[in-house]
């Protein structure tokens, strides 16, 4: 006689939004669905879940985002298909947190992309990629106030409150917390852009997080280069680092561990040292930044319709951005 099916693997996206509902003011208000989905005929990605016989990873992805670009959005890719196939890794879903724009301005006070326009041009960008759509959320969404209020410097007031350090390490803490409960082990990852690791400094854990994820592809990684007879290309050895070293799977994938006794957060143990994954994807020429697009935004303000043309391919949701600079443009 057949026993009882075994339960479901629970759905993260229900995970997510039972954590978003428990936290205390502020919280986000939550678009439905929470994982942008693909729109039209596009296939998408059955809705991720979470497996009771091993480490599930959730990435976080934090970061300025004025504007986000294809270069943004090709590293989330590169983390999710290659730390997705490897067993390993196991990464099952990502969530991207644009920080809020007093954060923003201060990099360039001439254009600040208002947060609420920022992360719908992710949540834009999501659905239309076959490899992100249905796996990836933004908070805050941006379903609050479309453009904020706007400046005479092209700073926008923030449409939704600022999810700040603490508010994340809450927010982590209580989605690992009911996973637990339904038999499942989470354990958040950080992504990082190439740029954010050099050969003498090297990003430092955060929320509890044990593992950072980087690609490269649209920017060089600045401890990638050629070995000394020009040939192949070699990964340099970080400082504090141990060598890297290719994990076993279907995928290319380096690990190194922070070998360095003072990093704060290290529990003694091997299993616990900081470790960094970097994962290589094929070498673009285009060289995407945030700073390119503002610099293209600012020479081309009054032609709109040039500048969505020049903005295709290179910013995510173009039509968007443009859009916010009309609206910009009608009030002052």
């Amino acid at each position: 006689m057949n026993g009882p099916p075994p339960p479901q693997e629970p759905l993260v996206s229900d995970i997510i939004t039972a954590a978003l509902t428990s936290l205390p003011s502020p919280a986000p208000s939550l678009p439905n669905p929470l994982f942008p989905v693909a729109v039209g005929s596009k296939p998408s990605n059955p809705p991720p879940t979470l497996d009771r016989t091993g480490i599930n990873r959730i990435a976080l992805y934090r970061g300025c985002f004025n504007p986000p670009h294809a270069g943004h959005l090709q590293l989330l890719e590169t983390v999710l298909h290659r730390g997705g196939g490897m067993p390993t890794i196991n990464v099952r879903a990502a969530v991207v947190l644009p920080l809020r724009d007093a954060a923003v301005a201060p990099k360039d006070r001439s254009l600040v992309f208002p947060l609420a326009v920022r992360a719908r041009a992710w949540r834009d960008a999501i659905a239309d990629s076959g490899v992100l759509a249905g796996r990836v959320c933004v908070l805050p969404s941006g379903s609050g106030s479309d453009y904020g209020s706007g400046s005479n410097s092209g700073v926008g007031e923030d449409a939704e409150g600022d999810l700040g350090f603490e508010w994340v390490a809450e927010f982590t803490r209580r989605v690992e917390e009911l996973a637990r409960r339904e038999g499942c082990e989470v354990r958040f990852m950080i992504v990082c852009g190439p740029d954010h690791i050099h050969l003498g400094v090297r990003p430092v854990a955060a929320w509890g997080c044990r593992e950072i994820a980087v690609a490269d592809g649209t920017r060089d990684a600045h401890f990638r280069g050629e070995d000394e007879g020009g040939g192949s290309r070699v990964l340099w050895r970080i400082e504090g680092c141990g060598e890297w070293r290719e994990l076993e799977g279907p995928h290319k994938v380096w690990e190194c561990s922070v070998l360095d006794a003072s990093e704060e957060e290290w529990d003694g143990t091997e299993d616990g040292r900081l470790k960094y994954w970097f994962m290589p994807r094929v070498k673009q020429e285009e060289q995407f930044s945030s700073t390119g697009i503002r610099e293209i935004v600012n020479a081309n303000r009054t032609r709109t319709v040039r500048l969505a043309a020049r903005l295709t391919g290179y910013a995510l949701s173009p039509g968007r951005l443009v859009e916010y600079l009309r609206q910009l443009a009608r009030r002052k």
